[in-house]
């Protein structure tokens, strides 16, 4: 059976999420492909990087933030799972929007309980690396696209994109069902092929706010969580 684009979007969320969870609950965790180089759903998008030791040592994250960090990637992740499970019962016509209200609210509500976590050095420099982590989904932020002072004409081009990418990725969990490490090697690189396309189409000025946006590169390590060494 062909997966609808809504599938793909729930199957990516879950991912998120469970990586998010992976991540956070394993001290030192490192992320995958599906982290950084393959961009995440909005609202986790840099709270996977909060849960890793990379990091915790970027932003100079406290032992004492950790620990509330985790706390909100915990009801983050219960809520999002309780949320996705009602919106399975929602008319298919219906489910993009829901799916969109769901994700929009979820994000404010972390952005904000992230802020009064981190002091104003940390969050700017978080906000950089979300923005990063997100790929190609960063120019789909009503905040990212006044930003960047981004027209109609782009916003129809990114939605054309968007649209490319939906389709490869459908047919990446279609071709890659029960192979989760396959599958999100394949989003990585779909991912990573939209944002190329994505930043031709900005002009000389808006790059400069993009490159200010996104701050100085942060690479996340390659390869799954792993726990530090027993002391």
């Amino acid at each position: 059976m062909r997966l609808t684009s809504f599938s793909v979007v729930m199957a990516a969320a879950l991912v998120t999420v469970c990586s998010v969870n992976s991540a956070q609950a394993q001290p030192g965790g490192r992320g995958g492909q599906g982290m950084m180089g393959g961009g995440m759903m909005g609202p986790m998008a840099g709270l996977a990087v909060l849960g890793t030791t990379e990091g915790q040592a970027e932003l100079k994250i406290t032992p004492e933030q950790v620990t509330k960090l985790q706390g909100l990637q915990e009801n983050m992740r219960s809520s999002m799972m309780e949320r996705f499970q009602a919106i399975q019962d929602v008319p298919e016509d219906e489910r993009r929007g829901k799916m969109e209200s769901v994700m929009k609210e979820v994000g404010e509500g972390m952005k904000k309980d992230i802020k009064s976590i981190l002091d104003a050095d940390q969050f700017k420099r978080y906000e950089q690396i979300a923005t990063q982590a997100m790929g190609f989904s960063a120019f789909s932020q009503p905040e990212i696209q006044k930003a960047l002072k981004v027209t109609d004409a782009q916003k129809e081009q990114f939605e054309k994109i968007q649209e490319e990418n939906m389709e490869m990725m459908r047919d990446a969990f279609q071709s890659n069902q029960g192979d989760r490490e396959a599958a999100m090697k394949a989003m990585t690189e779909i991912r990573n092929k939209s944002m190329e396309k994505a930043k031709t189409l900005l002009t000389a000025e808006q790059k400069v706010t993009w490159e200010e946006m996104v701050g100085k590169p942060f690479q996340m390590p390659q390869g799954g969580p792993r726990r530090r060494p027993a002391n």
